[in-house]
């Protein structure tokens, strides 16, 4: 089995993953918890179904950036991402696993 990228009719996509997407859940839920007690600006926590030994993740869309405004809040974001991933001691950070 691989992973599969599934758009349905109502333009929803999901990536399919043939495997344990626990960790991905979690990570889900603790930005979901440190954006609950925190003044900082939000990450975004993708939505995972975590099934036994398989799992559904909602589909990271690309969006271009309308002002300057917008580029600053993306960066300043960025950048507590990569400080939220380095404390954790994420491994798996590489151009295919990023999206900007």
């Amino acid at each position: 089995m691989r992973v599969a990228a599934l758009t349905f009719d109502s333009g929803l996509r999901v990536i399919y993953k043939p495997r344990d997407v626990g960790i991905e859940k979690a990570f889900s839920d603790l930005l979901d918890w440190v954006n609950a007690r925190s003044s900082l600006p939000p990450q975004r926590a993708l939505r995972v179904i975590d099934r036994d030994g398989y799992g559904w993740v909602e589909f990271a869309e690309h969006e271009e950036f309308l002002d300057e405004s917008q580029v600053r809040r993306y960066y300043h974001r960025a950048g507590g991402m990569a400080a939220m991933t380095y404390l954790l001691g994420a491994m798996d950070l590489h151009m295919e696993n990023v999206a900007a």
